[in-house]
């Protein structure tokens, strides 16, 4: 039997095309990485605006079913001698002073950091963004803690404190913008017993807060004119109210300096911190079930 000559034609891979191939399933696997990153990126970005979105019309529809289950309430004084525009209490003791329904909270540099909202059917109590320095200041304190100045806080069991997000009460009789000693001056919510407590922004995702609330009512030349004339202090009313809001995340990275908040821009957001940033502007009517006063 003949044996066959050995064939040199069949070899393997050289070295060049081993590189060759590697390098290619390693740029690959980069695309495929960037791809994913990219996705997730937009995903949780989508996740917090969905969010942010579903949390603001909830706070729309809350307040305008409040505010039309309720009578006139005062959310602004006409002050004697003064100007005739309207003032806001600032402060519980002066809210309980002139008989206000709404008021807000000042820190020690004279910056609104929170306020109290007392519809008759609901009581509503946030603290602002620009309250906390660092989103890690929302976590709860013990009972002892020194307060920061203007913040209000919740009771917790094992003698803590929370710091409130935006919460409503039911409190028929205005009791959260009556001046009380468990109120502490308006540091400490007081235990309304028998009394449903409500996070409106839900327990989500991402931490939500308010960044600006305001209500007002139309301003009243009669009203004004009166208070100036008797020397006496008029209560504004109405049987609907402005209210404007700001909704935003607390990551760290939106601009809360300038008058109109906003997400930084992605250059200058920390890392992966941007794609969690979404903040929203709110402006509606809400109307009373009775006629003004």
């Amino acid at each position: 039997m003949m044996l066959r000559p050995y064939s040199t034609s069949e070899r393997g891979f050289t070295l060049v095309e081993l590189m060759l191939a590697m390098a290619f399933i390693g740029v690959l696997l980069v695309a495929v990485a960037a791809t994913t990153q990219q996705m997730m990126r937009l995903y949780n970005k989508g996740s917090t605006l969905r969010e942010i979105n579903t949390v603001a019309r909830t706070v729309v529809r809350d307040l305008q079913q409040s505010v039309g289950g309720a009578s006139p309430f005062a959310v602004g004084y006409y002050a004697p001698g003064a100007a005739q525009a309207s003032r806001v209490a600032v402060g519980l003791a002066q809210a309980s002073q002139y008989n206000q329904h709404y008021y807000v909270a000042h820190n020690e540099h004279g910056q609104v950091v929170g306020g109290r909202l007392c519809t008759g059917t609901y009581s509503y109590v946030w603290n602002l963004r620009a309250a906390f320095a660092d989103p890690g200041d929302l976590q709860p304190v013990a009972n002892n803690a020194t307060p920061r100045p203007g913040v209000q806080y919740i009771r917790m069991r094992g003698n803590r404190m929370q710091p409130v997000r935006f919460m409503r009460v039911e409190d028929s009789d205005y009791s959260l913008c009556k001046y009380s000693k468990s109120d502490n001056n308006g540091i400490t919510v007081p235990v309304l017993y028998g009394k449903k407590y409500f996070n409106v922004f839900g327990e989500g995702e991402t931490n939500l807060m308010l960044y600006k609330f305001t209500i007002t009512a139309p301003q009243d030349d009669t009203v004004a004119k009166r208070s100036a004339q008797n020397k006496t202090t008029q209560p504004v009313t109405g049987a609907y109210y402005n209210i404007r809001l700001t909704i935003g995340t607390a990551m760290g990275d939106e601009n809360i300096t300038t008058q109109d908040a906003r997400c930084k821009p992605p250059a200058q957001a920390s890392t992966n911190q941007a794609e969690y940033c979404a903040i929203n502007t709110l402006q509606f009517i809400a109307r009373t079930g009775q006629g003004g006063l």
